[in-house]
């Protein structure tokens, strides 16, 4: 069986704009996001909005977070931040 999946990692969008997937991504089955997304939520709230205009596909999104996503940041506060947002979500 093959998954087609898209991999996206050190996007850094502290430093640039949000890319926006074009079109025929929608055939996706899983979107990887794989650490330095964004620092502190950036990178949550980019994976927010990733979701919101794939979410009549139900794609997916597996998010591990990279250094830079506590950069800045008090470990165990971000780190609770981050998945008050994500369970929001769910």
């Amino acid at each position: 069986m093959t998954i087609k999946a898209l991999l996206l990692n050190d996007l850094h969008l502290e430093y640039s704009e949000s890319p926006i997937l074009p079109e025929h991504l929608k055939n996706l089955d899983l979107i990887i996001a794989a650490g330095d997304i964004g620092v502190k939520l950036v990178g949550v709230k980019y994976l927010n909005r990733l979701s919101e205009q794939f979410f009549d596909l139900n794609i997916p999104i597996l998010y591990i977070l990279g250094n830079h996503e506590y950069y800045g940041a008090i470990y165990p506060n971000i780190k609770m931040k981050l998945y008050l947002m994500l369970a929001q979500k769910l």
